[in-house]
């Protein structure tokens, strides 16, 4: 139960001080604080992971910063086969970005896309797999936009 408020208080003083810092100085804003627990475990820096050991915890914290002309979200299959590719509109973009990608319910990509080799195994696509140039649609459902592509 320690560990647990630790934790919480943990991500509140995080919270606090990086939304403090961001806005004072108008930098690009927190999109998120991910951690990362485990017990039995210890952090490895050279493998950047939580490695088993005999006792003990790993913890780790992660902050993710949104810059300009990024976009934070996650991508997955559907049914059809379609990649989507969703995220806030809130805290997963940047609204100057948004305006400049987002037009009449399109997403503009203006080069092709590429992915890693690992997302790439994981989404089972083949390993030339690019999204191309052009535009592509999005819906926007609970604050979040989806967008499709085929």
């Amino acid at each position: 139960m320690k560990k647990l408020y630790f934790i919480s208080g943990l991500i509140l003083v995080l919270s606090y001080f990086t939304g403090f810092s961001a806005s004072a100085k108008s930098a690009p804003s927190i999109v998120g604080i991910d951690i990362t627990f485990c017990t039995k475990a210890f952090w490895s820096g050279e493998q950047q992971t939580c490695l088993p050991r005999e006792h003990g915890c790993c913890l780790h914290i992660g902050i993710e910063v949104l810059a300009p002309g990024s976009v934070h979200g996650t991508i997955s299959k559907d049914k059809n086969n379609d990649l989507l590719f969703i995220f806030s509109k809130k805290t997963g973009i940047l609204p100057a970005t948004f305006n400049e990608l987002c037009r009449n319910n399109m997403f503009l990509v203006d080069g092709d896309g590429t992915f890693s080799s690992d997302l790439l195994k994981q989404l089972s696509l083949p390993a030339d797999y690019r999204i191309r140039s052009g535009s592509y649609p999005y819906t926007e459902e609970d604050g979040n936009i989806i967008v499709r592509f085929k």
